[in-house]
């Protein structure tokens, strides 16, 4: 598309006249003095026939439409569209004709920014192309009866804008038509209209009442997104589909469906901007005889009532999800920032993805026949507390984002947990994995500010890209002999931990897997091979430290103290363990050191009270 400035632009190049008649450079009948100059400028304003047309057709025009517009003809030949305008009209009179040619269309484009509040158009124009109208000042406008299409952006972010009439010969509402008109206070969707695109009002954020006749088959996605107003919607008997997001933040008081409605976007009315107490939606009702869905308590079910498809936002106390219910749509419950307690029953299998989203949950329980957690399910959830049942094994992406989780039990069952899954946790302090996890996605842990202590599974065999990123609490991390990979940025940014041991061969590791944990060390044991130091930035040592009696016979007990001789490598960290029964335990701490000058002699002088004591050296 030509800019305005092209348009504009003095000279022009002739291919062609109206009557398609080849002309040539050298009919223009130029001054010499300024026709050097035009030459040498032409090679760059040279433009189309169809603009010398516009100029031809400006000629012969009132003074007032010549300053102002400027047409394109189109590829039938005996029509036109508008392209452009000039200067800064406060009112567009488009014209039905120019020189005998009809006009169709308002061009992408065309009129967009254009200062005039009053826009005229004939009843020839059938078409608003793209942004034709895009953050103009129009603010009185009429579209005619017999247009058919309203283009993506026609009159985005058009803020002037306060009411528009849409006829019932426009077949196409396109993607944006009229998002961000902050000023609409009324729409008039006449009968007949088809389609809604996409966003097709967003943020119409002073429209409160509409009502969606039942020609209008689908409404788009997100159509209606952040219409903060918009608190009463009629749907018509014919509407086939809404789409995701639809009425997403709409403060809609109640909404009934239509007996024709198909399909049900995922967040059609679920509204993440409004506290319980401005969201007034309680109930969402079905028109009788529909074959996809039903309704009941004001609950949206599909029409086996096997699958909860919406719960109110607006409604608060405690919920007892029906029997007979094996699964919980996506988005089902977010955002019902009233909703602390949901009884589950036995019959259901498939929690769903984000389906508890940003809810003030404090008490949950879970099916026996629950295998899975799926992405997001727990997501900004206030649970502080989890015990997963034995039986689930995968906890989706996402799965407790941004959660208030201190701790939490996983199942012995559990087999991965996926990436981001865990992410922004910052309660979170302690986790045991199990050993049948053997996958752990990227960024599971990421900025879990809390987090002091991890066990890895013995079965997992990467450490993928930013699992432990931005721990900030994690000190010691053991690295079990099944991990082959440890990615980048696997332990970034974790600027307390000191110890990372590895209990077997030098897995292939990232350069910036420890970027950011500066104080880290990297441990390994006897018998392990592919060991470097430094290793991927870090120094590697061996640990290997050997308890034996005091060689210079202090073993023996004098004065019921007994003296151990620990040795190995120097600088190894050290934690020294007690007990009186090696088979039952427990061990109990009794001290940590680091094996200064690679040798150490260790007393116990509390042997009177245990004569009978047994220790081990074990890593921190």
């Amino acid at each position: 598309m030509v800019g305005r400035a092209s348009r504009r632009a003095a000279a022009v190049r002739i291919a062609s006249d109206v009557t398609n008649r080849p002309m040539h450079f050298h009919r223009l009948r130029i001054p010499l003095r300024r026709s050097t100059q035009l030459m040498k400028r032409q090679q760059r304003n040279w433009l189309p026939a169809r603009w010398l047309l516009a100029l031809i057709i400006c000629l012969v025009q009132p003074a007032a439409v010549r300053a102002q517009l400027l047409y394109s003809t189109n590829s039938d030949g005996v029509s036109v569209t508008v392209v452009g305008f000039t200067g800064r009209p406060t009112t567009l009179v488009i014209p039905s004709t120019v020189s005998n040619l009809t006009v169709t269309a308002i061009g992408d484009g065309a009129l967009s920014n254009a200062p005039a509040a009053t826009v005229v158009l004939p009843a020839t124009i059938g078409t608003l192309c793209s942004f034709s109208f895009a953050n103009s000042l129009v603010r009185n406008l009429t579209l005619p009866t017999g247009i058919t299409n309203i283009g993506d952006h026609a009159f985005f972010s058009c803020r002037s804008l306060t009411n528009i009439q849409v006829p019932g010969s426009v077949a196409v509402l396109g993607d944006s038509a009229f998002e961000s008109c902050s000023s609409l206070t009324t729409v008039t969707l006449s009968d007949g209209v088809g389609s809604m695109g996409s966003r097709c009002f967003a943020t119409c954020t002073s429209l409160s009442t509409l009502a969606i006749p039942g020609s209008v088959g689908d409404v788009g996605d997100f159509a209606f997104l952040n219409c903060g107003r918009l608190g009463q919607v009629t749907l018509g008997e014919g509407l086939s589909s809404i789409g995701a997001w639809a009425f997403q933040n709409c403060p809609l008081k109640g909404i009934l469906l239509p007996a024709s409605l198909e399909e049900w976007g995922v967040g059609a009315l679920v509204a993440p901007n409004l506290e319980v107490a401005a969201n007034p939606l309680k109930s969402i009702q079905v028109a009788p005889g529909s074959p996809h869905f039903a309704s009941v308590d004001g609950v949206l079910y599909d029409a086996d009532k096997a699958v909860l498809l919406s719960y109110p936002g607006g409604r608060t106390g405690p919920f007892v999800v029906p029997s007979g219910v094996t699964t919980l749509g996506p988005y089902a419950f977010a955002s019902c920032r009233g909703l602390q307690k949901v009884t589950l029953p036995d019959s259901l299998t498939d929690l769903g993805s984000w389906t508890f989203l940003s809810c003030p949950l404090t008490n949950i329980n879970f099916p026996p026949g629950l295998t899975s957690i799926g992405a997001g399910v727990f997501s900004s959830t206030t649970l502080t507390r989890l015990t997963l049942p034995e039986g689930m094994i995968s906890l989706g992406s996402y799965a407790f984002l941004k959660s208030s989780l201190r701790t939490i039990q996983l199942p012995s069952t559990l087999t991965s947990i996926g990436s981001f899954a865990f992410d922004a946790c910052l309660s979170l302090t302690n986790v045991v994995i199990p050993d049948a996890v053997t996958s752990i996605g990227i960024d599971a842990f990421v900025d879990c500010r809390s987090l002091s202590h991890v066990t890895l599974p013995k079965g997992l065999t990467e450490i993928a890209t930013r699992t432990f990123f931005n721990c900030p609490a994690l000190v010691n991390v053991t690295v079990p002999s099944s991990v082959t990979l440890v990615d980048g940025s696997a332990f970034g940014t974790c600027p307390k931990l000191t110890g990372v041991y590895f209990e077997g061969d030098a897995p292939l590791t990232a350069p910036d897997a420890f970027t950011g944990a500066s104080l880290a060390r990297l441990y390994y044991f006897p018998g392990a091979s592919g060991w470097t130091s430094p290793f991927a930035g870090r120094s590697a040592l061996l640990w290997n430290p050997s308890i034996t009696p005091a060689s210079d016979g202090s073993s023996i007990a004098t004065n019921q103290q007994f003296t151990l001789q620990i040795t190995g490598t120097a600088s190894i960290p050290l934690t020294i363990q007690a007990t009186t029964n090696p088979v039952t335990g427990p061990w109990i701490p009794f001290q940590s050191l680091n094996l200064a000058g690679g040798k150490i002699l260790l007393s116990d002088g509390s042997q009177q009270l245990h004569p009978n004591r047994f220790y081990r050296v074990i890593h921190p």
